[in-house]
């Protein structure tokens, strides 16, 4: 797809928030305001980000160039006297980056570039070193600019003498896009562990590098919105632990630019056991999604599950895939209210990355149905025994289940040993988690409220729904 003119520049964005019913009218409204304008764009709001990543990845016309070692106004005259003929200039950002962000930014750049190869982090160091040396902080220019009837700046660049990264091809420019108007990928960058990710952990990189050449090779990029991988993958890329399986998240394939989408995706499952697809409107959606993606939703900060797809402040990319923010995973951990999930917590918590309140665990476990998946006669009889409506829109159920909180303190424990090498006590776990001794009702009070209940469904059995 061609860029014609400049207002076009939000049209694949636009298209996309439509195809997730996303209606964002003060987001829409700062990107109308700012392409009536008409003038080269040197602020960039999250919406504006996103924008020019959508921009970039849809048009094959714009393209993206990162140049070290010059301030924007220098770059303006330096694009302006020697590619104005060739180029149609956008905008130019500015971004700064620590010594590890800028490690994980250069071994993402090159990653797939056939004469520099990164093995080891002193590869790397050694590369900053020689090409722009050793600082605190790295300022880059970024400039997005139209190429005129194709036209190859790149020989231009070369003769500059400046330090530039100018992408030879898609991959590169969709990796290079997905660091830098992303400002979660930035974050991650200064949180991956990178040491961890070139050497460590094996089994999980071969997983990762498989489904991202599987996702590059079988599906269009256009269509790579609606893929994102969440859950372990998190904690592999912050070096915590190995991934058991690839959790990937896929929307709905309908209405695609690749053919076959979907048969595509099912044959990567059956040849690749180690990916745990969720695929919407397929055999392979969890029916009880429908709901909790709603409430996952809701916990992150907003009200639909789309809006964790289409906004950036609740994903990131690395190596130029999809990946759920760590603050909605953890979000989703504590939610689940198990054993291995508070394993997982205790270890974020204990690294310090993310600032979250390690919550108590409830046990009381509430175990939830839909009513749509329930016969009428079969609902009528749960609902006389132990299941309640959840609210008033009674289209769930739910019941209470009293946990062995024994039990799941030695999980956490086990865990903790198995999958991170940390040995604790039961009563360290106790102690981190908060958790209280258990009260003591007198056993001939609980006998008493434990006959009333069996009564009261008695009651509700003979009497019915009205009683």
């Amino acid at each position: 797809m061609k860029l014609k003119k400049f207002n076009d520049l939000s049209i694949p964005l636009f298209n996309k928030w439509k195809n997730y019913n996303y209606n964002n009218f003060e987001r829409r409204s700062t990107i109308d305001t700012l392409l009536n304008k008409k003038k080269l764009i040197v602020k960039f709001k999250s919406v504006v980000n996103e924008m020019f990543l959508d921009a970039l990845i849809n048009y094959d016309n714009l393209n993206v160039t990162i140049f070290y070692g010059i301030s924007n106004l220098k770059l303006f005259e330096f694009i302006a006297n020697n590619l104005g003929e060739y180029t149609t200039l956008y905008g130019i950002k500015e971004i700064s980056l620590n010594h590890k962000q800028l490690q994980a930014f250069f071994y993402q750049l090159y990653y797939e570039d056939k004469f520099i190869k990164f093995r080891k982090m002193k590869d790397i160091d050694e590369y900053i070193t020689k090409k722009i040396g050793n600082r605190k902080v790295y300022k880059f220019n970024i400039a997005i600019f139209k190429n005129k009837n194709g036209y190859d700046v790149n020989p231009i660049l070369k003769k500059s003498g400046m330090f530039y990264f100018y992408p030879k091809n898609r991959l590169e420019k969709i990796i290079l896009t997905t660091m830098v108007f992303n400002h979660k990928s930035l974050e991650m960058m200064s949180k991956i562990d990178l040491k961890g990710f070139i050497g460590k952990f094996k089994n999980s990189k071969v997983f990762f590098l498989k489904y991202r050449k599987m996702l590059f090779e079988k599906i269009k990029h256009q269509d790579h919105h609606k893929f994102m991988l969440f859950s372990s993958i998190n904690l592999y890329l912050l070096g915590l632990r190995e991934m058991s399986d690839l959790d990937v998240y896929v929307d709905i394939l309908e209405n695609v630019e690749t053919k076959n989408a979907l048969d595509k995706v099912m044959n990567i499952k059956k040849d690749n056991d180690y990916i745990d697809f969720s695929i919407k409107g397929t055999e392979l959606w969890k029916p009880y999604w429908n709901i909790w993606l709603k409430e996952w939703a809701r916990l992150c900060g907003t009200f639909s599950f789309n809006n964790i797809l289409v906004d950036t402040q609740f994903h990131y990319y690395w190596c130029g895939v999809k990946i759920i923010s760590m603050e909605c995973d953890i979000q989703r951990r504590i939610a689940r209210n198990r054993p291995r999930a508070y394993g997982d917590l205790i270890m974020l918590k204990r690294g310090g990355l993310f600032n979250f309140r390690l919550t108590t665990p409830n046990f009381i476990k509430k175990e939830f149905k839909p009513v749509c998946d329930i016969e009428e006669n079969e609902l009528n009889e749960m609902l006389r025994c132990e299941w309640k409506y959840k609210d008033k829109k009674q289209i769930e159920i739910f019941k209470e289940e009293k946990i062995d909180r024994t039990r799941f303190i030695s999980t956490i424990k086990w865990w903790l040993k198995e999958k991170y090498q940390f040995e604790v006590t039961v009563n360290d776990v106790k102690d981190i988690l908060n958790i209280r001794p258990e009260k003591k009702i007198n056993k001939l009070k609980q006998e008493k409220i434990e006959f009333k209940k069996r009564m009261l469904k008695i009651k509700k059995k003979i009497i019915g729904d009205y009683f």
